[in-house]
């Protein structure tokens, strides 16, 4: 078994940390100094997590500087979805969405209700 990734081994990223909300969410690129880019597969219940099929991806967030880790929050601090963004010069890809089951249902069926009543 190979020791988890550090973050602090990367000073710099070509990705820019964001971050913002508006009335139900917040989002932002983790910071790279966050752990919690380690363990977000586990968080999400994804396969980005140590010992699974995205073990890489979660590496790659972790100690490239051209990776990192974007995250939805209900206003709450629960986690609604998060991506693996990484880059290749002048494009930056979300390459995924990761949503935990009970946070798919509880807002989706908050944005389908909106939508329809």
């Amino acid at each position: 078994t190979r020791p988890a990734p550090c973050a602090s081994r990367r000073p710099t990223s070509s990705i820019p940390r964001v971050k913002g909300k508006d009335d139900e969410y917040s989002y932002e690129v983790l910071r790279l100094d966050d752990v919690l880019g380690i363990y977000i597969g586990n968080i999400t219940d994804c396969c980005q997590k140590i010992g699974k099929q995205a073990e890489v991806c979660m590496e790659h967030s972790m100690l490239s500087e051209d990776g990192r880790i974007f995250v939805v929050r209900d206003l709450k601090g629960n986690f609604v979805s998060q991506s693996w963004v990484w880059r290749n010069q002048s494009v930056i890809c979300f390459d995924n969405i990761e949503v935990p089951e009970k946070s798919l249902k509880k807002h989706l069926l908050f944005l389908l209700a909106q939508d329809f009543f």
